[in-house]
């Protein structure tokens, strides 16, 4: 009988005493042949931070920034949103300019490829799957077309599931290729009940009951979980200042546009840093809602939101970023 060597096996000792006293289940989800960044990146603050934590941790992998919308009712009653005018806003194009701006500062431009998504949700307000193609269904197609059959594409979704949901309605066959990760939703595990009255799945119901309907193997970040990630706006530009440099300045200058907000739930860094860490957070198997088709799909319960923030200024303020 062959012996593991002793760090392997106190590393494995470790990892299921961890298990035990989380107290749930976690996920540890395979290597992915590819990423894209899915984001409705000029909607607030946290989906620039997720990205930049992304280009950093994930590196070569991340191969495109993806723009969605972030199309909601307020747009049509309200002369602002988070610091543009709605008279004649078009969400999709503020998150693409956003895009190329950060990935610009990231020094990512040349390697990541940025193209603008869809600028309105699948289907129509009051149902339907017609989708919405656009430059980013047509690139996530490309991308896991080119893999082999058991190689899988990972989308990671900050907004609506607008884009990776026109895509899959486009080409069906590239179902079993995807794993999608989402913001969005809320789900209670001790009442097993759902509650999509979220503002991604809001801007895109259509394409997110589409999704559950799937077959794609999909993680749900919910809200209630995700926005225990909590940033003070002082301790960030501080923290920023202190790194300079060109992305550091897009992060604090988004902040600065906002107005003044002490504080920031970091939802869509939530869901980066339990992808990229899944030890910070747990995951449980569970059923879809009463009214999509039944299959389990998994959902984050809880994070280590102190251990989340540690986790992302120990990436940003590395000497070797």
């Amino acid at each position: 009988m062959t012996m593991l060597p002793m760090r392997l096996y106190l590393s494995k000792c470790l990892l299921f005493l961890f298990c035990c006293l989380w107290g749930g289940h976690m996920h540890l989800a395979g290597q992915p042949s590819a990423i894209i960044i899915d984001a409705d990146t000029g909607n607030s603050i946290d989906d620039l931070y997720a990205i930049a934590y992304l280009l950093q941790q994930a590196g070569s992998r991340v191969v495109a920034l993806t723009a969605a919308h972030f199309n909601n009712p307020d747009l049509l009653s309200y002369r602002h949103w988070n610091g543009y005018s709605t008279k004649g806003i078009r969400t999709m194009k503020i998150s693409y300019r956003l895009n190329k701006k950060l990935l610009r500062a990231a020094g990512c431009r040349h390697y990541v490829r940025c193209v603008p998504g869809a600028s309105s949700m699948v289907g129509r307000a009051w149902g339907g799957s017609t989708p919405r193609p656009s430059a980013a269904s047509r690139l996530i197609i490309e991308e896991a077309i080119k893999l082999n059959d058991d190689e899988k594409l990972h989308v990671i979704v900050t907004g609506p599931v607008t884009n990776v949901v026109s895509a899959i309605i486009e080409q069906p066959q590239i179902a079993h290729r995807l794993v999608v990760y989402a913001m969005g939703g809320d789900y209670d595990p001790k009442k097993g009940v759902w509650n999509k009255a979220e503002f991604n799945v809001r801007n895109d119901l259509n394409a997110f009951d589409y999704l559950l309907n799937s077959e794609v193997e999909l993680h749900i970040m919910p809200e209630s979980v995700a926005r225990q990630l909590v940033f003070p706006k002082e301790e960030t530009q501080q923290k920023l200042a202190r790194v300079g440099g060109k992305l550091s300045s897009c992060l604090s200058k988004r902040w600065q546009r906002l107005g003044e907000v002490e504080a920031w739930s970091m939802w869509d860094l939530a869901l980066a840093i339990a992808y990229m860490q899944p030890l910070l957070a747990r995951e449980e198997e569970v059923f879809t809602p009463p009214e999509n088709r039944q299959r389990k799909v998994w959902v984050y319960t809880a994070i280590d939101a102190p251990a989340m923030k540690a986790a992302f200024w120990n990436s940003y303020l590395s000497p070797d970023n």
